[in-house]
């Protein structure tokens, strides 16, 4: 705060690469992030601002900011600004998961990432129809609208240049890097071996009334039993441990996380908003995701090893 104007953004590999885009200057003033360093020669610490920008601000023009609770809009956890900092990452959302089965984390991703994400998403061909016995397992209670999925990208550590550099890729890079934080720490941390993470599934509204028609559930077939469709769908409910959720875009609106019958967890009601990480216990809540207006969700689950 208190800025005179805009700072210029410091060049640090266009914020380690989660998705940061060139920037000339920023006005930082209002702005939230996280301090990341001290810098001595010019008395002045790096944040890294939650627009995926790194800054270089004046002791004097930084305040201490307490998100609010998940509940009034805010967050558990920031997405971490160095790729150092995933495995402490991962401890602290098994923290979060061992009090309450959620966690609710900020994402660090300028506007114009988000948007065009969620604009590859809306072009993203491959839509597919769920079978009506399998919606529920997918898109929760009520759960309406069109879904397709994603070729999971894994990386060369040989050639991580290669990796594709696309907005829609990084943030489901994203839900991989979780999944390799908590693959070390899974089985003592959340009580289940680690497997591996399903392909990112792409949840929208049908566009038109003749896409839903086109698009919309249909029943189990003869054939969808002979090519194991029921068997692999009981496995995936078996493996599931936890779910994770991006809201890429929506106008507000709700998700309400659901306990299982006998289960230990206690409901939840979150509002929605962009540019957040949704972690849950998949395997002892179910939600139900009431958007207001537009809508994009990226949506991965992380399974158990498969037991033999």
């Amino acid at each position: 705060f208190g800025l005179s104007g805009p700072v210029e953004v410091e060049s640090l590999r266009e914020a380690q690469g989660d998705g940061a885009l060139a920037q000339a200057a920023v006005d930082a003033n209002g702005k939230l992030g996280r301090v990341v360093w001290w810098i001595e020669w010019r008395a002045k610490y790096m944040v890294h601002l939650f627009e995926a920008a790194f800054v270089a601000i004046p002791e004097e023009n930084l305040g201490e900011f307490t998100p609010p609770a998940p509940e009034d809009g805010g967050f558990d956890l920031a997405w971490p600004s160095n790729p150092a900092s995933f495995p402490d990452f991962a401890l602290a959302i098994s923290a979060v998961l061992d009090d309450r089965g959620w966690c609710c984390v900020q994402l660090i991703a300028s506007e114009e990432h988000r948007r065009s994400a969620a604009q590859q998403a809306a072009n993203h061909r491959g839509a597919r129809s769920l079978r009506e016995e399998f919606v529920t397992d997918y898109l929760g209670r009520h759960g309406h609208g069109k879904t397709s999925f994603l070729e999971t990208e894994v990386p060369d550590p040989d050639n991580l240049e290669g990796l594709r550099g696309d907005p829609l890729s990084l943030f489901d890079r994203n839900l991989t890097n979780v999944a390799a934080a908590f693959a070390p720490v899974a089985l003592d941390r959340l009580g289940f071996p680690f497997g591996d993470r399903t392909k990112g599934m792409l949840w929208l509204p049908y566009a038109s009334a003749a896409e839903e028609e086109a698009l919309r559930p249909r029943p189990l077939s003869d054939e969808d039993i002979d090519e194991n469709a029921v068997a692999d769908h009981i496995k995936f409910l078996q493996r599931r441990k936890l779910c994770l959720m991006t809201w890429l875009d929506n106008d507000g609106g709700s998700i309400s996380l659901i306990p299982r019958p006998g289960g230990p967890r206690s409901p939840a009601t979150l509002p929605l908003s962009t540019n957040k990480l949704l972690v849950f216990r998949c395997d002892e809540m179910t939600f139900e995701y009431c958007p207001r207006g537009s809508s994009v969700v990226l949506q991965a689950w992380l399974l158990a090893g498969q037991t033999r």
